[in-house]
């Protein structure tokens, strides 16, 4: 008996909550920003974020517009995002 085969797509959308929220910071709040560097743009990127962290119905939107169930908060969790570079 041989398998069948179902080709998927590379990244299927319903299974990529955090993709509506990369094309918002890509195509809406960044579109126009150069920064000078990639240190001003790590900088940049970390602020948005953090504001969109902090919007919690439109991180709920987003697992509910997947076929992904809502995460769990673990122990582990961190609190806020932070520049590894700076810890």
């Amino acid at each position: 008996m041989r398998p069948d085969i179902e080709h998927l797509p590379a990244h299927p959308q319903e299974l990529m909550a955090v993709e509506p929220l990369w094309k918002r910071l890509k195509y809406d709040r960044l579109c126009n920003f150069a920064p000078e560097d990639a240190h001003q743009l790590n900088e940049v990127v970390l602020g948005e974020l953090e504001a969109s962290r902090d919007d919690q119905p439109r991180l709920r939107s987003l697992f509910h517009a997947s076929d992904l169930p809502l995460p769990r908060a673990s122990h582990t969790d961190k609190p806020k995002i932070t520049d590894a570079a700076h810890t």
